[in-house]
C-alpha cells in the first residue's frame, strides 16, 4: 500500500526493523507448522502471514508488499551466501569465527606460503 504526502504524491511505505523482524519470525513459525511449499510458505501459510500482519502490525502492508519483501530478503540472503563462497571466506565450525581459505589469502596478499610453514615461497 502506498501513502500520500502533503502534495498528494505517492510515497512507498518503508519497512522498519520491527516489521522485518516480525516478517522473519512469522515465516519461521509457518515453516515450523509445516505450512511450507517447495520454495516458501504455502498458500495457507501466506494467509496466516497476512492475517498476522493485519492483527499485529500498525502499518498497512498489503499482500504484494509482504510477498515482495520476503522475496527481496531471500535474494539478499542468497547473494550474501554465494558471496561467501566466492570470496573464500567462511565460518570455522569449531570456533564460529570467520575463516579464510589459504589460497584466497595468498591471492589477496600476493604472498604464497606453504601449508606446513609460515615462510613465503618465492
Amino acid at each position: 500500500m502506498f501513502t500520500l504526502d502533503t502534495n498528494n504524491t505517492l510515497l512507498q511505505m518503508k519497512w522498519d526493523a520491527k516489521s522485518l523482524a516480525q516478517l522473519v519470525e512469522v515465516v519461521a513459525q509457518q515453516k515450523q507448522l509445516c505450512y511450507w511449499a517447495d520454495r516458501g510458505p504455502s498458500s495457507l501459510g501466506w494467509v496466516n502471514i497476512y492475517r498476522y500482519f493485519k492483527e499485529n502490525n500498525n502499518r498497512d502492508f498489503d499482500k504484494k508488499q509482504i510477498q515482495s519483501k520476503w522475496a527481496d530478503l531471500k535474494r539478499q540472503y542468497y547473494r550474501w551466501r554465494d558471496g561467501l563462497k566466492q570470496s573464500g571466506l567462511g565460518l570455522d565450525p569449531e570456533s564460529g569465527e570467520i575463516d579464510v581459505h589459504p589460497v584466497w589469502a595468498a591471492a589477496v596478499t600476493g604472498v604464497l606460503t606453504s601449508i606446513f610453514s609460515s615462510t613465503p615461497l618465492y
